[in-house]
Order: structure tokens, then sequence, then C-alpha cells
């Protein structure tokens, strides 16, 4: 595919935001711009169905972060730089280790960060289907130094 081994020198670091449409960060802008204010490159993408595999994959090579909701969408990180970062996204009351494996045996750094939003983990429950009843906006994440 060429993918590129390492990241360009001079170039800062890249975030790899996922935006799906089902599975979002709510406060994308407010993130992206914390994190310019970091001196790092955000890069948002959006995966539809369509997006050819080579671009996926191209995506994914070029990142040193990937930052995302958790979802089928991690397998991707098969294409992550020996040196990227994954912090994979959960809702309330909710945990998966599917993707930590993954990362560990590619010897990449893996962050799991739980989020808050309305629904409390017993909406969750009770819906059978988390993903569904929660709004786009419920994700919600702040980039810190």
């Amino acid at each position: 595919l060429g993918l590129p081994a390492c990241r360009p020198p001079g170039r800062p670091p890249t975030v790899l935001l996922l935006q799906r449409p089902r599975r979002a960060l709510g406060n994308l802008e407010q993130v992206v711009a914390q994190l310019k204010e970091m001196g790092l490159r955000p890069e948002v993408q959006v995966m539809e169905a369509d997006v050819p595999f080579a671009v996926q994959a191209r995506f994914w090579s070029e990142a040193d972060l990937v930052l995302t909701v958790h979802g089928s969408g991690l397998t991707s990180q098969l294409w992550l730089p020996p040196h990227a970062c994954v912090v994979e996204l959960f809702g309330p009351g909710f945990l998966n280790s599917l993707y930590i494996q993954l990362a560990m045996s590619r010897g990449l750094c893996y962050f799991p960060l739980v989020t808050f939003s309305e629904l409390t983990a017993i909406d969750c429950m009770l819906s059978h289907d988390c993903c569904k009843e929660r709004k786009a906006g419920d994700a919600r994440v702040t980039a810190v130094q």
C-alpha cells in the first residue's frame, strides 16, 4: 500500500479523530482547538462505509495518536505505526477489552477513557443498546496538557 513507516521530520504529531455517523465526539471543535493549542496536528476523518480501504489505511498509518469512540473501526489500528497510541472512548457503565488486546499484540500504547453522559449505566442496560439511545453529543472529551 506504500504506507509511511514514521512521521516526516519536523511535522508535529498527528492526532486522528475518527467520526462515524453513530459514534462521534460531541464537542469536536473544542477538542480540535485544544489539540492545536498543544502543538499537535489534529486530523478529523469521517469514516463512512464507502471510504476505500487504501484511504482508511493511509489515515491510520499517518497517525501518532488516535482518539475515537469504541467501535469496530478500531480494528484498523493494525495500520498504526509502532510508536502510536490509541485512546478509546467508552460510554458510562461500559468497558470492553477487545481493542486493548489488539493494541498490546502490536506493542502500541493504549488508554481507555470512560466518558459521562445524561444516561446512566442502568439506562444503558435497560435499553439493550446504549449506542442507539445516545445522542451524538454525549461523548465529550477535554484535551489537557
